[in-house]
């Protein structure tokens, strides 16, 4: 050898690092899935983060255009975040029962080619960043701020997560 030890060793290595972004490159051929996302997951999930989130239920109008994702560039034209309006109810201990209407912003966030999408036209259950200016909703790929269409017994669960502080 040549005495770095490293001969066989960093070639593979090396491809391992080329091998982890290969999806990213490979184009729509391949395709992102997510593990299911339950209403307990999402409330232990957020809860175990270290800023400060509201769980809401209801409906996000966006104001004006939303921004157009360039699948050249895998980037938001223009860039976000951009300007929506909540409208329903904010959980609290007894349940989802406190009436809100609210600006907030929007930053959907990418993976490639794949992007988290904003609950419109159908009420969901939301997890708001509490931030300086008010309320941020990100989305992901796979939506772990967001729990679309949302049963009965979802809202019970999580008004009862929050009841007793965990799940």
């Amino acid at each position: 050898g040549d005495g770095s030890g490293c001969m066989m060793l960093c070639r593979p290595v090396t491809w391992l690092k080329a091998l982890a972004f290969l999806p990213f490159m490979a184009g729509p051929a391949l395709s992102l899935t997510c593990p299911e996302q339950t209403a307990e997951l999402l409330f232990v999930m957020h809860q175990e983060l270290p800023e400060s989130y509201v769980m809401a239920f209801g409906t996000i109008t966006l104001v004006g255009q939303r921004p157009q994702f360039n699948s050249d560039t895998l980037e938001y034209k223009p860039p976000g975040p951009y300007r929506a309006t909540f409208s329903g109810h904010l959980a609290r201990p007894s349940g989802f029962d406190l009436p809100a209407r609210f600006a907030l912003n929007v930053m959907e966030n990418c993976l490639g080619p794949w992007c988290g999408a904003v609950p419109t036209g159908a009420p969901a259950v939301v997890f708001l960043k509490v931030v300086e200016n008010g309320y941020l909703l990100e989305t992901f790929p796979c939506n772990r701020t967001v729990l679309r269409g949302p049963t009965e017994r979802d809202l019970e669960i999580l008004t009862g997560c929050l009841r007793k502080g965990a799940c």
